[in-house]
């Protein structure tokens, strides 16, 4: 216990000793640097070489991305509406001119109104006798083998078409046949059975005209049927009359 309060006390005293020491240092040191200040001395910079081993350098890849193409937007093709157009008016036709101009005929029989008989089932009754003047462009005596007679022949009940006949002359028959001339005026009968064949049957009405035509290549004077012609002139004015059917 003694020991202890003694190095107690030697310690204290050291301690006291080296603070007093320290204090005075001081005093001095401030006195002398207000007094005059002496250069500062460089301070040695000791360099001590540190060698460092570089640690191998790993390079981490950064992730990589995909440069992905933006998506293009499909356009479908833009259809425009069918403009609506207009519809398209043919012109009217026009009329075309005869082929040969010859002119009309005058057709005198039969006459307008007139009223014939037939038989139901049997040829019998009456004929048809057709007459005309022919235009003044066909001289008296006319040769020309090609120039003829279209005679067109319709029967009809009420409106609707019931039969008819399309007969074709020449021009020279009727000058060699006396059947068919009579003057200067053309003639040409429709016969019994003929007549017959537009009925169907039934009373009818039937309606006739006469036009000037030209030949492509010839007449059948045998027949009277219908060739290729060409019109050389307008049809005459037509004939209407009333044929009765009779038992």
């Amino acid at each position: 216990m003694r020991i202890a309060k003694i190095f107690g006390a030697r310690v204290k005293s050291q301690l006291i000793f080296v603070f007093a020491s320290v204090l005075a240092l001081a005093a001095c040191s401030s006195s002398a640097n207000d007094a005059a200040r002496q250069p500062t001395q460089t301070p040695w910079i000791i360099y001590v070489p540190v060698t460092v081993t570089p640690e191998p350098a790993i390079f981490t890849p950064l992730p990589t991305s995909e440069l992905k193409t933006a998506a293009t937007a499909t356009r479908l093709p833009t259809t425009r509406p069918a403009a609506t157009r207009a519809p398209v008016v043919a012109a009217p036709t026009a009329t075309s001119a005869p082929a040969c101009n010859l002119g009309t005929v005058d057709l005198t029989e039969p006459k307008d109104g007139t009223t014939l008989h037939t038989k139901r089932n049997q040829p019998g009754g009456d004929t048809i006798v057709f007459k005309w003047t022919p235009p003044a462009s066909i001289g008296l005596g006319s040769t020309d083998s090609k120039i003829g007679y279209l005679v067109d022949i319709e029967s009809r009940r009420q409106n609707t078409h019931v039969n008819g006949a399309r007969k074709m002359l020449s021009h020279n028959k009727s000058i060699e046949n006396a059947n068919v001339i009579y003057g200067n005026d053309k003639r040409f009968i429709l016969d019994k059975v003929a007549v017959k064949s537009l009925t169907g049957g039934d009373d009818v009405t039937v309606s006739m005209s006469v036009t000037v035509v030209k030949a492509i290549n010839s007449f059948n004077d045998q027949t009277f049927d219908e060739v290729p012609v060409v019109l050389c002139g307008a049809p005459s004015a037509r004939r209407v009359l009333q044929l009765i059917v009779e038992d």
